[in-house]
């Protein structure tokens, strides 16, 4: 009888240890923004919103005044209807950006920058979905994160070398956001499962396929 409670005593805490483990991952984490934040336009609204842009609601017209109000790091841009074509050069916030119309309102927004993980989920919460496979266009890995909401996809491309998602190495080096739903999660990724190796996505997308 001993025993047994002595072996439920330690599955008990076993799992108390895990729960605490996870709580982290459970919900958003604080994190601090940094100069990068604000320079890159994040700080001008909250997510999915970008530099002052909601896609789908902001006027198009409207989009080179509220970059260049909200974005300190845009050095320069080119308007040729669409997309307007946005650019940073001072070092060390390098960057750019492309600002798509959809209608008479904004479409789409793609931006290459590079951010930690870290910064995103802090403030969405836990993706709803993954990608993980070979880069059709590099000889590398593709990896992405995504969110939504009832009308807009947002995704985050992160740096193929890295093994997790939570690791230092995990960089974002593409953000975008546009209309869209991924509720479910296609096919073509995986419903989000937590802090895993990238070759473990891969591999329950497989699953799916099959």
């Amino acid at each position: 009888m001993l025993r047994l409670l002595f072996r439920l005593s330690l599955l008990i805490f076993a799992l108390t240890a895990v729960m605490l483990a996870l709580a982290p991952l459970a919900a958003p984490r604080p994190v601090d923004a940094t100069p990068a934040w604000t320079a890159y336009g994040f700080a001008a609204c909250e997510l999915p919103c970008w530099a002052g842009i909601t896609v789908g609601e902001t006027p198009f017209a409207d989009t080179v005044a509220l970059t260049a109000a909200s974005v300190p790091a845009l050095t320069s841009h080119t308007i040729a209807g669409s997309p307007v074509f946005l650019w940073g050069t001072a070092d060390p916030y390098y960057f750019s950006g492309l600002v798509y119309l959809g209608e008479t309102t904004v479409g789409r927004v793609e931006l290459s920058l590079k951010l930690p993980a870290d910064y995103l989920i802090a403030r969405f919460g836990l993706p709803a979905c993954v990608l993980s496979g070979p880069d059709v266009n590099q000889a590398g890995h593709l990896s992405a994160i995504y969110w939504g909401g009832a009308d807009w996809v947002a995704a985050a491309f992160v740096n193929g070398s890295a093994n997790g998602l939570f690791g230092p190495a995990a960089t974002i080096y593409a953000f975008s956001v546009f209309r869209g739903n991924m509720s479910p999660c296609p096919k073509t990724t995986a419903p989000w499962r937590g802090a895993a190796a990238w070759w473990r996505y891969t591999a329950w997308i497989e699953e799916q396929a099959d």
